[in-house]
């Protein structure tokens, strides 16, 4: 099985942020803004609790996977 191609990825800004999916259980949340190449930068969200390395590249492999998806198509004429 061939390997896919490394992805470079720059982060560009990281913050935490409270919230509360519940009543009276706040959630530190983590957004991660990050850009390939040149498209636009986008952002992932991340409890702080499950942020590590691996959890940030998987949610940003996903997060490109479905950019994809949206992404505008073109049209000869």
């Amino acid at each position: 099985m061939a390997q896919q191609p490394k992805l470079e990825i720059t982060v560009t800004s990281q913050y935490e942020y409270v919230t509360y999916p519940a009543p009276s259980h706040p959630v530190v949340m983590v957004a991660v803004t990050y850009q390939r190449g040149l498209l636009p930068p986008r952002t992932v969200f991340i409890e702080k609790d499950k942020l590590n390395d691996v959890t940030l590249k998987d949610a940003i492999k996903h997060d490109l996977d479905q950019s994809k998806a949206q992404a505008p198509r073109t049209l000869e004429i």
